[in-house]
């Protein structure tokens, strides 16, 4: 051996690097710490870790792994923390604790840097929060008629629950009016927007409080939201509207859903026309058909009906439309027919002579709630 080198001193500067490496499995989460060092000379390792339990399902667990050159050994396991001590850590509801890793390593030779020789990685704990929607079905709408949906919103732990994104997907079975609502203490619907069109019109916000303190939405408990809007008049077929809510926390530790999958619900109802049709008939000899009054006609003069159709609604009337006028055509001789535009009078059906027909009809011209349409037929008295 060449004693020079073996009297001589070495001066080793050693470093330490930590490498945090996260694993997503569908209901257990992983946080593994895995230290890495490379040995030169005698080296010695420390970690300290601790184990958090975040629920039943969910479990964060650290561990020290061997490094690919080095030895690595696991010092004391800390305490155990349980939800209910995430919550007097003096953080908000979503901040649980802070994962503290320091390792540090030392060798018999003597080291010209020592400040490097200990490193700590911090790392934060975030709760999550399940958070599940349900709804009431509505399975069956008129068409023209105010629709309420009625949402459930339930925080199944472990965090509370302060403020969640609120997004409805709609078609245009449903109007722009659309108001969302909930009895729960001081709450709030803010940041509305709408956003796309046609069968992907999105209204979305968030859901909160008017008071600093939050909705304060404990794990375990449920709040109400109702969502009222007009169904188009003229719509029929099937509303799909979708609603998805997830919670939020705070920007310093943004909360996370463990299951993502109940956070959306879709719904189906299926809309129906209705439309209430009325007509009212008057005529130039003083008669109407409303209280039966009885007029006066004269032979060889004209005569003018007026027939007056309404749409009482609820929805829209979709054309065709028909409007059929009878008359006795032994006591009456047709003369002309007035109708409005877009509608169109045939000539009179005489195949029964005591029940002649006069029919007046639309194949363009719908007929929304409360629309009117006056049509006037001239007729000599014979």
């Amino acid at each position: 051996m060449n004693n020079n080198l073996h009297n001589k001193k070495h001066k080793l500067n050693l470093s330490v690097a930590i490498i945090i490496k996260t694993k997503k499995p569908n209901k257990n989460k992983f946080i593994s710490s895995m230290t890495t060092m490379k040995k030169a000379s005698q080296a010695l390792l420390t970690a300290t870790c601790c184990l958090v339990l975040l629920s039943t399902t969910n479990i964060m667990q650290l561990d020290v792994m061997k490094g690919a050159l080095g030895k690595s050994s696991l010092g004391s396991l800390g305490t155990v923390k349980t939800f209910a001590d995430c919550f007097t850590d003096g953080s908000s509801g979503y901040l649980c604790d802070s994962i503290n890793n320091t390792a540090n390593v030392s060798a018999t030779t003597a080291d010209p840097i020592p400040a490097n020789n200990t490193v700590t990685v911090t790392d934060k704990v975030c709760m999550t929060s399940d958070a599940a929607v349900a709804l009431s079905t509505v399975t069956s709408q008129i068409a023209g008629t105010s629709i309420t949906y009625t949402i459930t919103y339930t925080n199944n732990g472990p965090s509370v629950i302060d403020q969640s994104t609120f997004a409805l997907t709609y078609n245009s079975g449903i109007l722009s009016n659309l108001v969302v609502a909930s009895a729960y203490p001081n709450f709030s619907f803010t940041g509305s927007t709408t956003s796309g069109s046609g069968a992907s019109t999105v209204r979305s916000g968030t859901v909160g409080s008017t008071n600093s303190a939050g909705l304060n939405l404990a794990a375990g408990s449920s709040m109400t939201i109702t969502i009222t809007a007009d169904v188009n008049s003229t719509y029929t077929g099937n509303l799909q509207p979708s609603i998805t809510m997830l919670p939020i926390g705070p920007s310093s530790c943004p909360a996370q859903d463990g299951l993502p999958a109940n956070n959306t619900t879709t719904f189906s109802t299926t809309v129906a026309g209705s439309a209430d049709m009325s007509i009212v008939k008057t005529s130039s000899g003083g008669s109407t058909s409303i209280g039966n009054v009885t007029g006066t006609l004269n032979q060889n003069t004209n005569v003018t009906y007026v027939l007056s159709a309404t749409n009482n609604g609820p929805s829209t009337a979709a054309a065709p439309i028909s409007i059929t006028d009878t008359y006795n055509s032994n006591l009456l001789l047709y003369v002309s027919s007035t109708p409005p535009a877009g509608w169109t009078c045939g000539t009179p059906n005489l195949t029964v002579v005591t029940a002649a027909t006069v029919t007046c009809t639309t194949t363009t011209n719908a007929m929304a709630n409360a629309d009117n349409v006056l049509i006037s037929h001239v007729f000599t008295v014979k």
